[in-house]
Parts: C-alpha cells; structure tokens; sequence
C-alpha cells in the first residue's frame, strides 16, 4: 500500500469529498488532515463518518490500536456481529516507528509516536475512501 500522506494534496480532496463537501468552497489551507496535531481531529470525524455509513444492512467498526512503537488500524465490516469471526477486514494499516526508543531523546521519540499514529489513521482513512468510491 502506497503511503498517502506523501502526496496528501491529491488525497485531502479525495477527503473532503467523501466526507459530503462540496467542492465549490474548499479552502484547502484550514482543511490539513495531513498536519500530525490539527489533522486527527479531521481524521476522527472522517472515522465518524466510516462507522455510520454501512452498506448492505451491516455495521462497521473501526479500531485503532496504538502500541508503544507502532499503531494499528483496522476498519471492518461486521455481517454477523454475534460471531467473533462475523466481519471482514476493509482495510488493515500497521505503522511502526522510525525512532527507537532509547536511541534518540524522550521528546523526539514522543512526536514519532504522534507522527506515527496519525500517519497510519491517515492511510487507513485514505484506503477506505478509495476502495468505498
């Protein structure tokens, strides 16, 4: 899977879109799901908007796992919520770290953890609107 946030340009539109907005209007500077602080804001409601748009009838779910060096995403579709086996991963992303911990300072590892959390929400957002559209 590509990494989107490198060309983030391309995929805020791709964003906006999905999230219902018209494209007359968009100002592109104040929407930055790709800014690690500003950005997970946006992303959560794009989450939003993913868990309460299921097709067919049945219920989706996103989980987000964020772990001391890497983060986890997986957006499901669940067709049978009384089976643990009822759903199928729409999208899985795993980031891991750059930075290791105990290799660089306290803070640096820190906004690596952020940069890392945000950059596998964004990719998974991403992947889900354009296999959705």
């Amino acid at each position: 899977m590509e990494n989107y946030i490198e060309n983030h340009k391309k995929y805020n539109k791709l964003l906006f879109k999905y999230m219902g907005y018209e494209e007359e209007g968009v100002n592109y500077k104040n929407f930055i799901p790709h800014d690690y602080v500003i950005g997970t804001s946006i992303l959560m409601l794009m989450i939003q908007k993913i868990n309460h748009s299921p097709k067919d009838g049945n219920k989706m779910r996103v989980i987000i796992s964020i772990r001391d060096e890497e983060t986890e995403v997986f957006v499901q579709e669940w067709h049978d919520p009384s089976k643990s086996t009822g759903h199928v991963n729409v999208v899985h992303v795993k980031e891991v770290c750059v930075l290791k911990k105990g290799e660089c300072g306290k803070e640096e590892y820190k906004e690596d953890v952020l940069h890392t959390m945000h950059r596998a929400i964004y990719n998974a957002c991403v992947d889900f609107a354009i296999k959705v559209t």
